[in-house]
């Protein structure tokens, strides 16, 4: 109790929003977040064994002195994990399965609209690390948002950093330690080498002349928010802030597109789907009851069962299986 009292503490002090005025987090809010963590655990021990973490090599080899040019040190951490997944060129698909196959736990979470946070980051003891992220958040921004609280975790360690982060703004990226995670998530996805490959491509001979064209290309090729393409161009120096408004002046698509509409919160959308599948093996291999199973999502009864009916349990045998669900498109459980 008092291990969570402490970081509860330490979230609280951590959320960097607040120097902007924003309204900080309550405890209450914070406490369910926690919750979910302690009870994801809790099943990834009953269905594992453990709770394990794959730290990676890439933060090892390079100097990530704050002091130092951090911008740089995002880069360089970027391709190193490209390399070290194997990536190649292209944007990343299915981000959050990447990062929570290294042990890495990703928690959404429905921010109060008085709040500024968007995601955040920590490292507990009998939790691991976990990734908080706003559950409205739309796709592009979502992995925006993943990406950046993954950089806080390889490059904010010793001790790990605990952080409540809002939007990249020059307020928040006059800090060292976000403006190194703002350009790592930057380059993890939309890498130097495949942007200048695709201004070659599109024979813009330097990156003055970069144009709305390019712009909504790299839009679309890496699903992500004009905002952020633009926030990339800015972190390579291919265009100055004044550029901004040139290159949207009469592109009524990309104004429309800088930041995509929030989702509708679903309850469902509060839960990770690696914890529903976690829930759903230990009650299909007998590790939990169905109570319990529901007790665990943190779900009203009808919605967990629906839940756990979208999963085939054919395979494993059970006395009372919940009941079936509408479609018969349903994962089976290894």
């Amino acid at each position: 109790m008092r291990a969570n009292a402490l970081l509860l503490e330490h979230l609280a002090a951590g959320d960097r929003t607040l120097k902007s005025g924003a309204s900080a987090l309550s405890p209450a809010f914070l406490n369910s977040i926690l919750g979910l963590a302690t009870r994801y655990a809790r099943v990834e021990r009953l269905v594992r064994g453990a709770t394990e973490v794959c730290y990676s090599p890439s933060a090892l080899g390079l100097d990530l002195a704050r002091t130092g040019d951090v911008m740089s040190q995002g880069e360089q951490l970027a391709e190193a994990e490209r390399g070290r997944f194997a990536l190649g060129h292209g944007p990343i698909l299915e981000l959050d399965h990447l990062i929570e196959e290294q042990g890495v736990k990703i928690l959404p979470g429905a921010f109060p609209a008085n709040s500024d946070v968007r995601g955040g980051f920590f490292f507990d003891q009998d939790v691991g690390p976990c990734i908080l992220v706003h559950a409205q958040a739309p796709p592009a921004e979502h992995t925006y948002i993943v990406a950046h609280q993954y950089g806080h975790f390889l490059a904010d360690y010793d001790p790990y950093i605990v952080t409540l982060c809002g939007r990249a703004t020059p307020e928040s990226l006059a800090d060292p330690v976000e403006l190194r995670a703002h350009q790592f998530a930057l380059a993890f996805l939309m890498p130097h080498g495949d942007l200048d490959a695709y201004r070659r491509g599109m024979h813009l001979e330097s990156p003055g002349s970069l144009n709305a064209e390019f712009v909504r290309q790299l839009h679309v090729y890496f699903e992500a928010e004009v905002e952020t393409v633009f926030a990339r161009l800015l972190s390579l120096g291919w265009i100055e802030p004044q550029d901004v408004d040139s290159i949207l002046r009469g592109q009524d698509d990309l104004q429309a597109a800088l930041r995509d509409p929030p989702l509708e919160l679903d309850p469902v959308r509060l839960l990770p789907d690696a914890f529903v599948h976690l829930v759903a093996s230990a009650y299909g291999h007998k590790k939990i009851q169905l109570e319990e199973a529901i007790e665990v999502l943190g779900l009203e009864a009808p919605i967990a069962m629906r839940l756990l009916a979208q999963f085939r349990y054919d395979d494993i045998a059970r006395a009372e299986p919940p009941p079936p669900a509408d479609s018969s498109d349903q994962p089976r459980l290894n």
